[in-house]
């Protein structure tokens, strides 16, 4: 699986178990609402700060985030 689509996969998952829209995610965020929705249909790989801007609005860490993409890609 592609990392892009993985990291959608993991977004995704944390939003809807918080029970966010993706609107909601976005503003929370301070990101435009379509490139969330890019980036969770795995469009766009986001930046380094983007990715701790999604964490600190889903009350994650970037480790908590990233862990299992890393699981899965390092036995590819």
């Amino acid at each position: 699986m592609e990392l892009k689509s993985q990291l959608a996969d993991s977004v995704r998952e944390h939003r809807r178990s918080l029970g966010l829209t993706q609107e909601k995610l976005a503003e929370l965020a301070g990101i435009n609402e379509r490139y969330l929705q890019k980036l969770e249909a795995g469009e766009n790989q986001p930046t380094v700060s983007v990715i701790f801007q999604l964490c600190k609005a889903l009350n994650t860490t970037p480790a908590k985030l990233l862990t299992p993409i890393w699981d899965v890609w390092k036995h590819d």
